[in-house]
Parts: structure tokens; C-alpha cells; sequence
């Protein structure tokens, strides 16, 4: 959203107003809030504005502020953090679908995403994104950038300007596989959700067996 609309903010005292704008420009940055009472808002603030920009809508590179070396961002007053979890093996497709069905770590989460990596699919990246209780994973393209499986992939998900996917645009093709998440959320215990997320990893003898196609993997086909 380039333009987010904060409603009925005379029924909130000026401490709470700043927490919900605090969050929400933890969350989307470039966004111009507005205040409203009772919905009114000018049409000509909210329509045909100019600030929308296809190329940073959804992107991944633009969402992450975080700099590449930078792993957690100090909590802000309202404490809002920002981590980013990276990895260089792969996950076990049955203990990371347990994680996200649990909601261990996730549940102070209001936001993330990235690209991560199963040890049954060790060929594709995965697209992760999530928001509250919705997740969403999905392909977002081959590690190895083999040009047929791209073009295939991109001219399935063009939008209607005729541009490719926002996902695919972003997706770390001809990269090392990895994994790269960020989570955005409020008062976050990230030594907790490191810790769940290392141990969604494959362990040194699973990593050593290479028996990785044999695991139970239950994400759906993509």
C-alpha cells in the first residue's frame, strides 16, 4: 500500500495513536498515513496519487531495511523489531511445516518474509510470506537460474501491465541456496525463534546421509 488509512483515531489518547503508527511504519515505510474521523478522507488523497511504483510493490529488497550485515534491529520505543534469519542449509520439509502449524516464536510475528530452502525441493526457491494467521509458500523460481524453468515460471505469474511477479523479479536465482527471512513484529523473543528455526535444519547426520529426497514433505506442489 502506498496510502494506508488510520480510522477513528479521535477514539484513541495520543500514546496509542503513536503505537499504531509506530507498527504500521515498521511494517511499510514508504507509506503516507492519513487520519481520519468517522471515513472521511478527500477522494483526491487516496486516488490517483502518483506514489504507487510497481517495482517496489512487494518487493523483497525494498521491504528489508535491515543492511546485509545486520542481523536484528535494536527495539524501538514502541518495541518494534526487526530480525532477519539466514542459514546456508537446508530445511526438513516435516519439522518446518511443524513449525508454522504450531505458531511457536510466530505468534508476536506481524510480519515476514523471504526465500527459504527444502532439502526435498533443493533445486527451487521457496517464496515465504506472512501476515498475522495467513502464510503463504510458493515457488519463486530455481536456485541454478536454468533459463527454461524461469521463463516458464514468469510468464505464468505476469501481471496485467504485462511485468513479471514481484516474487520472481526479487528471487535469488543463480545464488548458493540458502535460507533469508525477515520477521517484523512487537516485543519478539529472537533468541527463542532462532533457536526454532535452527532446529527446523537439517542435522550434520542428516546433512551427511544426502538421503534428503526420502524426507516427508507435505508443502504443497508447486
Amino acid at each position: 500500500a502506498d496510502v494506508i488509512v488510520l480510522n477513528k483515531t479521535d477514539l484513541v489518547d495520543d500514546a496509542t495513536l503513536a503505537q499504531v503508527e509506530g507498527v504500521v511504519r515498521a511494517l511499510n515505510p514508504r507509506a503516507h498515513l492519513l487520519h481520519t474521523r468517522h471515513g472521511a478522507v478527500s477522494p483526491a488523497e487516496i486516488l490517483n496519487t502518483g506514489r504507487f511504483d510497481f517495482e517496489q510493490a512487494g518487493a523483497i529488497i525494498g521491504w528489508l531495511q535491515l543492511p546485509r550485515d545486520v542481523v536484528e534491529s535494536e527495539a524501538d520505543e514502541y518495541g518494534v523489531t526487526s530480525f532477519v534469519y539466514r542459514a546456508e542449509r537446508p530445511f526438513h520439509p516435516a519439522r518446518l511445516l511443524d513449525f508454522i502449524e504450531s505458531d511457536d516464536g510466530l505468534d508476536a510475528v506481524l510480519r515476514s518474509k523471504g526465500f527459504f530452502w527444502l532439502a526435498t525441493r533443493p533445486d527451487d526457491v521457496g517464496y515465504w510470506s506472512q501476515a498475522g494467521k495467513q502464510m503463504v509458500v510458493e515457488y519463486a523460481g530455481s536456485w541454478s537460474g536454468d533459463d527454461e524453468v524461469e521463463e516458464t515460471a514468469i510468464l505464468a505469474q505476469l501481471n496485467g501491465n504485462g511485468q513479471p511477479h514481484a516474487v520472481l523479479a526479487d528471487a535469488p536465482t543463480k545464488e548458493a541456496p540458502h535460507q533469508e527471512l525477515v520477521f517484523i513484529g512487537v516485543d519478539l523473543n529472537v533468541t527463542h525463534l532462532r533457536a526454532v528455526l535452527d532446529a527446523c535444519l537439517l542435522t550434520d547426520d542428516e546433512l551427511i546421509s544426502g538421503e534428503w529426497g526420502a524426507y516427508e514433505d507435505d508443502f504443497p506442489e508447486w
